[in-house]
């Protein structure tokens, strides 16, 4: 029934290993069991016949017995060699059909062995396909990874593209307002040009007016000398004549004067030679406004930053410019002929000279040229001027002021008729210009003339005073420092 079990191919594989190992046991169990019986009869056969022996020897006549008992041993050999050989026999019908099954469990092993190869054998390729798989789905997640750095940086580059594009586009609104400013700066100076170009047939009227009446005065002049009996009538009506020619000159020469100073760069205090038009809408000298870029980006009349550092040249203006040059040079060679009577028409205030004058400290000159007149009254020098302050909470400090005017000189100097006599001038209207600091921009940035004039005096504070409230919309508030100027 084993062998029978241990031969069904529909056993499992754990089942036939345990029926084939108790069936070995089995067989070699039964087998010791025989060759034990087979061990115990040989040595009872042997014990027998050598008792059989031993009585033969020790006595013969006992021979019959011996004989009996001889007989009966070798029957029972015969006997005990037939059980011998029908064991041996059985015994080998055992071992056959034991070796058979052992034949039939190697085959069964063998294919049980073949079966575990080919499992092992799929195991393992399934392990490979699954190592396959692993390393495909870490290469797909390096791909993903590598898809999303690719994702991230083109949103960056896409972020970079739309600022681009934004600033971009801010550049060029910029450069359309430039441009468009520039237009309209253009208009205006063309329209200022025109205006001067207008002033300049009026003043050539003028001048033309002017030598006809005195060519008047001097016909009448001659008709009084050669007219005895009008003489007085004629010279009062050439002094008449004379008078209105004088007022005509005046009026010409403070028209010539402030078209001058208009033709002035603002920067060299001289007339233009080639005047180009920055963004700010004022006029420079090529020369001066790019050394000044070179270190600034910003205004030098306003003190604001600029959009552009672009310059065009303004051709109008150096047209005009040379109409003034060779106007300036018909009027002195048809005046060289004729000595003015009036010296201080002879030496006019040069521009930038009351403002030198009141720097280097020196007051009766300033006194002598507001008599005379000032064309650039209201000028505001890009020269640095250092100036000392101080107050009972803080100690003395040094900055560098630009853009001061005469009346900031002034007053710092406590000049108090100066200031009087330039509040009388006439076209002066920067009472309230402030001077702007440009060694320490976190203190003190900008200073009117009446701080400055603080502490120098009541007569200098109240006609700063008085003029200040004046041309103020609001009461100005007067911070206490004492200043005072710096020798450079």
């Amino acid at each position: 029934m084993s062998s029978m079990q241990a031969l069904d191919p529909s056993s499992d594989e754990g089942g036939g290993r345990t029926a084939e190992l108790a069936q070995e046991t089995e067989g070699k169990e039964v087998l010791r069991q025989i060759v034990l019986e087979l061990q115990i009869h040989l040595a009872e056969s042997l014990a027998e016949k050598e008792a059989a022996l031993q009585e033969a020897s020790d006595a013969q006549e006992v021979a019959s017995k011996a004989q009996r008992v001889t007989k009966t041993l070798q029957a029972d050999l015969a006997a005990l060699h037939v059980a011998k050989a029908k064991g041996e026999v059985e015994l080998e019908e055992r071992v056959q059909s034991m070796t058979a099954d052992l034949h039939s469990m190697a085959d069964n092993l063998a294919n049980a062995e073949d079966q575990l190869q080919n499992g092992c054998a799929r195991l393992e390729g399934a392990r490979v396909n699954a190592e396959e798989l692993v390393s495909r789905i870490s290469a797909l997640q390096d791909e993903s990874q590598i898809a999303q750095a690719r994702i991230l940086n083109a949103n960056v580059q896409r972020d970079a593209a739309q600022e681009s594009v934004a600033l971009t586009k801010q550049a060029l609104d910029a450069a359309q307002r430039d441009v468009d400013e520039g237009r309209l700066q253009r208009e205006a100076a063309q329209t200022d040009c025109d205006r001067v170009h207008a002033d300049l047939a009026d003043l050539r009227n003028d001048c033309e007016a002017t030598k006809a009446a005195l060519l008047h005065a001097k016909t009448a002049a001659e008709a009084a000398r050669a007219d005895t009996g009008d003489a007085r009538t004629r010279q009062q009506a050439a002094e008449v004549a004379e008078q209105v020619a004088a007022a005509d000159k005046d009026r010409l020469h403070q028209r010539m004067q402030a078209m001058v100073q208009e033709c002035m760069c603002p920067i060299r205090h001289s007339m233009f030679d080639e005047p180009v038009l920055v963004v700010d809408g004022h006029c420079y000298e090529r020369q001066a406004i790019e050394r000044w870029f070179i270190d600034n980006d910003t205004s030098p009349l306003t003190g604001l930053r600029l959009q552009s550092r672009a310059v065009l040249p303004n051709r109008t203006l150096a047209k005009l410019i040379g109409l003034l040059r060779s106007d300036d040079g018909d009027a002195g060679s048809e005046g060289s002929g004729n000595s003015s009577a009036n010296p201080q028409e002879e030496s006019p205030v040069a521009p930038g000279e009351l403002w030198r004058a009141a720097r280097s400290g020196n007051r009766t000159a300033c006194l002598d040229m507001l008599r005379r007149g000032v064309p650039d009254i209201n000028y505001q020098s890009l020269e640095p001027v250092l100036m000392q302050f101080h107050s009972p909470l803080h100690d003395r400090h040094q900055y560098e002021y630009v853009q001061l005017t005469v009346l900031h000189l002034a007053a710092v100097q406590g000049w108090a008729d100066v200031c009087t006599a330039i509040f009388s001038a006439s076209g002066f209207t920067h009472a309230l210009a402030l001077a702007r600091n440009v060694s320490h921009t976190d203190c003190l940035v900008s200073v009117s003339a009446r701080e400055i004039g603080y502490g120098k005096g009541l007569d200098v504070e109240d006609v700063l005073r008085h003029a200040g409230e004046a041309g103020a919309l609001v009461p100005i508030q007067v911070r206490k420092f004492e200043y005072s100027l710096v020798d450079s």
